[in-house]
C-alpha cells in the first residue's frame, strides 16, 4: 500500500490551496462585474414561500394557479409547470408580511 507524503509535499499543496481560493475570488469577481450577485443564495437562505402543488385535474393552469395566489400577496411568484407538479416561489418581502 502506498502512502502519502503529505508533510514532505506540504508547500506543493499550500499552492494547490491557494489556487482553489484565487480561482473561487475570480469566479464572485466575475459574477459581480456581469451585474448579477456574486452568490445565488435562492429561495432556502433568502427567505420566501416555496408551494409544491399536486393536481389530479390536469387542466390546471399556471393562470388559475396566479390568480389563487393573488388575495394572499403571492401573485408576483414565479410559477413553473412540470408534468403533474406546479412550484410557486415566491421572494420574502416586507409587504408580504
Amino acid at each position: 500500500m502506498r502512502r502519502w507524503d503529505l508533510i514532505g509535499h506540504r508547500r506543493y499543496l499550500y499552492l494547490a490551496s491557494l489556487l482553489i481560493v484565487l480561482l473561487a475570488g475570480a469566479a464572485l469577481a466575475g459574477n459581480a462585474l456581469s451585474g448579477r450577485p456574486p452568490l445565488n443564495w435562492g429561495v432556502d437562505f433568502t427567505g420566501g414561500t416555496l408551494l409544491l402543488l399536486r393536481f389530479e385535474d390536469r387542466t390546471v393552469t399556471t393562470g388559475k394557479v396566479r390568480s389563487v395566489l393573488a388575495p394572499l400577496r403571492l401573485g408576483e411568484a414565479v410559477i413553473q409547470q412540470t408534468p403533474g407538479i406546479l412550484s410557486a416561489n415566491s421572494p420574502w418581502s416586507k409587504s408580504a408580511r
